[in-house]
């Protein structure tokens, strides 16, 4: 689970996880949390096979608003 915190969250975003540009395989998000105007939390599901390195947490709002990316990095 993520905690994020930023400024303009609302009820309405979704969450994605990108490996580059493209939706991340392996990797995505399960449940989306809007705690308030400046804190999601996000619940992310990784398989076991997924290669490790660096993804990308992105929001989408309506009209195909799409945030900065936060990125994230897969450990052993």
């Amino acid at each position: 689970m993520l905690e994020v915190r930023g400024s303009g969250l609302t009820r309405d975003l979704t969450a994605s996880i990108l490996e580059g540009r493209r939706p991340a395989a392996g990797i995505k998000v399960v449940r989306l949390e809007f705690v308030g105007p400046d804190l999601m939390r996000v619940t992310i599901l990784s398989e076991p096979e997924l290669p490790l390195g660096f993804y990308t947490l992105v929001f989408h709002g309506p009209g195909g608003l799409v945030t900065q990316g936060l990125q994230i990095e897969v450990l052993l």
